[in-house]
């Protein structure tokens, strides 16, 4: 987990990059991002440029916690699968709609955003189907 943890910080540095309402960059670094704070990204308005920034900056992040499962299970780096089974073509705007819809029902749970976005895969898309 700690390796995951690890790559998921260093994938997601430049998506968590993106900036607030002040144009000042982000006061913390990608592995301290809470769920809460991804969950205040995830639901930016597509209608202004401050909201588009918010909503790549939540759709780059859950993407490159995705990848970075996909890639330490390719290595075999895991020590137990991830029981994430993702089907081609799921767009990173569909993860960042179905975060939305978890995390909302999770307010008040203030975790790592990263453990978060795992749970969620595991929940929407499990290998056992």
């Amino acid at each position: 987990m700690r390796v995951l943890l690890s790559i998921i910080g260093i994938s997601m540095a430049m998506a968590v990059m993106a900036q607030d309402d002040r144009g000042d960059v982000l006061e913390y670094f990608p592995q301290q991002l809470t769920s809460g704070r991804l969950l205040y990204y995830c639901a930016g308005s597509l209608l202004t440029n401050t909201g588009r920034e918010r909503v790549k900056t939540c759709t780059g992040f859950i993407s490159g916690v995705e990848e970075a499962v996909r890639l330490l299970e390719a290595r075999k780096l895991l020590k137990e699968p991830s029981g994430i089974c993702v089907p081609q073509g799921i767009s990173s705007s569909r993860f960042a709609g179905i975060y939305r819809k978890y995390a909302v029902r999770r307010t008040g749970d203030e975790q790592p955003a990263a453990a978060m976005v795992l749970e969620v895969l595991r929940d929407a898309y499990p290998c056992d189907r």
